[in-house]
C-alpha cells in the first residue's frame, strides 16, 4: 500500500506525465535553442521527481 491512494496518486501520474512532456521541451531548448540554462530548471524538475517518487514509495520499505 502506498502512502497516497486514489486520487492522489491519480493526481501524481497526471503531473509527472505532464512534467515529462516539460522536461522534453526543455531539452529541446538546451540542444536546439543552445538555451544551457534550461539544465537548472530541468535539475529542480528532476528533484521533484525524486520528491515524488520518495513521498510515494510504500512504508514498509523504509
Amino acid at each position: 500500500m502506498s502512502r497516497f491512494s486514489g486520487d492522489n496518486n491519480k493526481m501524481l501520474r497526471i503531473w509527472l506525465s505532464a512534467s515529462f512532456v516539460f522536461a522534453l521541451f526543455l531539452v529541446w531548448l538546451i540542444f536546439f535553442q543552445k538555451m544551457y540554462g534550461a539544465w537548472v530548471g530541468l535539475a529542480i524538475l528532476a528533484l521533484f521527481w525524486v520528491l515524488a517518487f520518495w513521498v510515494t514509495k510504500p512504508s514498509n520499505s523504509r
